[in-house]
């Protein structure tokens, strides 16, 4: 029988005290640096219907796999997805930005 790989997703929402403060963390330079250098990753286009605004996407490798990242922010909460995986694709990484998204939309209502 050989390893089967499958998809490792990270998800993370972080509050902050009002929309501006997530505003000015999720457009935080260095933090987005690090970040595509952590995933050996380059910044990608959005694709249409992900949620959030602002929003950024990354597109990399880690350990030969392919690696997303993607952040964006509802209000006062920024969420990260972070999915990487031998199936692991961009529509995948989007559908699951949408269910997550529409947790944090509800959860902050």
């Amino acid at each position: 029988t050989g390893v089967q790989t499958c998809a490792l997703p990270i998800c993370q929402v972080m509050t902050y005290r009002d929309a501006g403060a997530a505003r000015i963390v999720i457009g935080d330079d260095q933090a987005v640096a690090h970040l595509t250098r952590q995933l050996h990753a380059h910044p990608a286009a959005v694709p249409p219907g992900a949620p959030g605004t602002p929003r950024l996407m990354l597109a990399g490798t880690l350990e030969g796999l392919p690696a997303y990242a993607y952040g964006w922010q509802r209000g006062a909460a920024l969420e990260l997805i972070a999915v990487f995986g031998r199936h692991v694709t961009l529509s995948r990484v989007i559908a699951l930005a949408r269910a997550q998204d529409a947790r944090l939309t509800a959860a902050i209502a």
